[in-house]
């Protein structure tokens, strides 16, 4: 998700925190019209901050090889209430299958209560559908287009079938120590 059009992006930790450090990691941002390979412009991932607990890595990115990229930003308006249980959501991310976006619709879980996964981290909502590898820190979208969460978890075992996140409203704490104003719902890029 693109917090700011100056190149700052909210993704799950995990995701950063499991790259190798002679590999460099890398955002493919779209041009307008999702057009498929030939779209795409590189931006490259440097000094990413961490909120573990909550598996969430605010990063800032750069185009890699022309700043015109710059241009091709766009901030998602972002939706600080968490969603009440039933409504409808959608989550769209990369899966690695495709050059284009995979989009996934379900509802959030009732009734909404903290979830921990074994590896520590908390996640505040689940979503009832199937995300797939690669979709880890994907936003979480209302009806009307607004960011929420992110992504975080799919669940395994009895959980199949369920994706797990963690929302803005509970990751307000931690966008306010890194500089991005939390409000009610607003177009991230202005503070």
């Amino acid at each position: 998700m693109v917090l700011d059009t100056r190149g700052i992006i909210l993704t799950a930790a995990h995701v950063v925190a499991e790259i190798h450090p002679s590999c460099a990691l890398t955002v493919l941002v779209p041009n307008d019209d999702w057009s498929r390979a030939l779209g795409f412009h590189a931006f490259s991932v440097r000094d990413c901050s961490a909120n573990e607990p909550l598996d969430l890595a605010l990063c800032h990115i750069r185009p890699i090889e022309n700043t015109a990229d710059w241009s091709y930003l766009r901030a998602a308006t972002a939706e600080m209430r968490t969603p009440l249980p039933g409504s409808n959501v959608g989550i769209t991310g990369f899966t690695g299958w495709g050059m284009s976006p995979t989009v996934v619709s379900g509802r959030i879980v009732p009734p909404a209560q903290i979830y921990r996964r074994q590896d520590g981290c908390y996640c505040d909502f689940a979503v009832s559908v199937t995300s797939h590898a690669g979709m880890s820190g994907s936003p979480i979208l209302t009806n009307d287009g607004k960011v929420s969460g992110i992504v975080t978890t799919a669940g395994t075992g009895k959980f199949r079938g369920i994706t797990f996140g963690t929302t803005l409203e509970r990751a307000a704490n931690f966008l306010n120590e890194a500089g991005f104003v939390a409000t009610a719902s607003h177009t991230a890029d202005h503070h």
